[in-house]
């Protein structure tokens, strides 16, 4: 029993050890009820347990222990006093009375009914006091102090009129211990006018007034009655007890699988809200992703365009500079301070110029993937560089050195279109390593490439320069 209430789970064991108490299986009711006791004292269910310390009480006297159901109900007592149940807390000590009754201790008796009358009488239950009443007149029977005991028996009937059966069938008994059978009659003619003609008890108190009286032949039929009575009442109790405890077994059971699956559905539930929230997260964390990648991509293409800008404006200061010279070196002899001036500060500008170009390549991001390509070394004889990356080297280069195809073409109109992009990939001026690799060949094959590139150009007449710095001084 792993779902439900742990009051549930309780009563379902009380109720299987009842089912087996029904059956005539004591020992397995005895487990049910010690293991649903725990259960219950444990989780502080005092209602609960007070009861079913009583069914264990039941048990024991079942199997003649009086001493042993006696603990059990003076702790009944105990737990329906904690619970606040003051009937079955006066019920208790009723029972726990009629033990010492049973031990021959009346005293102890008398004293226990006493302190259930006082709790009665804040009640102001008729019943309960009936029962009370009826109580001290078994007591007083029992000590053969018949006059008090005929007087509580009185007292028991006039407080509840309609439960009077175990007060008159006191009252017979009492008759026919101090030899009374005709008074006996009397009240047995109140009594049984309640009750159908086969009510076992009433048979059963025919049999002994009729034998008192020597009327022995009505007797032995009373007898007769009695026991078929006791036979059919009994069977019919114990089918109809087992298939109400049955019934209040398949209740909890059913409550138990309703408990089980609604269980089961928060647990999904539960996934599921923790799915929708991870998968949230995730796209959450996608879109941070993506708007830190485009917000870093404006910025670059925003750095881009100052460049840009400021190689544009050198480009144009440059040129400035350079008329200016062309037109003082007509002058050359009036004005040779102001041509070396001049001369200087296009040097600078030129400089400034290059490095401004330099910065351009090496923030483009077309070299920065060419350089990301060469951290990942493919083999040699693969190559890294697609129709792609090439276009995007070639867009790069002309972009920021506008003057270079035409002055490459200068060189060599014959240049192969493979030459042309090899003169752009150049101008990014990568090592013979980082070419070797974007290549797929060797850093000798490089320098072979190179050799044949100036070859082509015409330049291998000029001063030993590299390629690159030829081609950006001549830009």
């Amino acid at each position: 029993m792993k779902h439900g209430s742990t009051e549930d789970q309780a009563k379902m064991q009380l109720y299987l050890g009842r089912s087996y108490y029904a059956d005539g299986e004591y020992d397995k009711a005895m487990s049910n009820y010690v293991e649903a006791l725990h259960s219950a004292k444990n989780n502080g269910l005092f209602n609960t347990s007070g009861y079913i310390c009583t069914y264990i009480a039941d048990l024991y006297n079942l199997n003649d222990m009086p001493q042993m159901a006696m603990n059990q109900y003076e702790d009944s007592k105990v737990l329906f006093e904690k619970a606040g149940n003051r009937k079955s807390h006066i019920y208790a000590i009723r029972n726990i009375a009629r033990q010492w009754c049973a031990l021959d201790s009346f005293d102890r008796a008398l004293c226990c009914i006493k302190e259930a009358d006082s709790l009665a009488q804040g009640l102001s239950d008729k019943r309960i006091q009936s029962i009370i009443e009826n109580a001290f007149g078994n007591i007083y029977r029992d000590l053969k102090r018949y006059e008090e005991a005929e007087d509580y028996y009185i007292k028991s009937v006039s407080y509840d009129s309609i439960n009077t059966t175990y007060s008159y069938l006191g009252l017979i008994n009492l008759y026919l211990e101090t030899g009374f059978p005709q008074k006996a009659r009397m009240a047995l003619n109140k009594v049984s006018s309640k009750f159908p003609p086969g009510e076992f008890s009433i048979r059963k108190a025919y049999y002994r007034i009729n034998k008192a009286e020597g009327n022995y032949q009505s007797a032995l039929e009373n007898l007769e009655e009695y026991q078929c009575a006791v036979d059919s009442i009994t069977m019919a109790q114990h089918a109809s007890r087992v298939l109400e405890i049955e019934k209040k077994y398949s209740n909890f059971k059913l409550r138990e699988k309703v408990n089980e699956l609604t269980i089961q559905q928060q647990r999904y539930i539960i996934i599921l809200c923790m799915c929708v929230f991870f998968l949230s997260v995730i796209i959450f964390m996608y879109f941070l992703y993506k708007q830190k990648i485009k917000n870093k991509l404006d910025k670059q293409t925003i750095e881009l365009a100052a460049k840009k800008i400021e190689l544009l404006n050198s480009t144009i200061e440059l040129e400035e500079k350079r008329q200016q010279l062309s037109q003082l070196v007509d002058l050359k002899d009036k004005n040779e301070g102001a041509i070396n001036e001049l001369q200087e500060e296009i040097d600078n500008l030129t400089q400034k110029y290059h490095q401004l170009q330099r910065v351009k390549i090496n923030s483009s991001p077309i070299y920065k993937k060419l350089l990301e390509l060469t951290n990942h070394k493919a083999p040699r004889e693969e190559g890294l560089l697609t129709e792609k990356l090439w276009n995007s080297i070639v867009e790069e280069s002309t972009d920021t050195f506008p003057n270079l195809k035409s002055h490459v073409y200068s060189l060599c109109l014959e240049l192969t279109e493979q030459e042309w992009k090899y003169c752009c990939l150049v101008m990014f001026n990568f090592d013979s390593n980082i070419e070797a690799d974007l290549l797929g060949i060797s850093p000798n094959s490089v320098s072979k490439k190179r050799v044949r590139l100036r070859q082509r150009l015409g330049l291998n007449s000029l001063p030993k320069t590299t390629l690159y710095e030829h081609l950006l001084t001549n830009l």
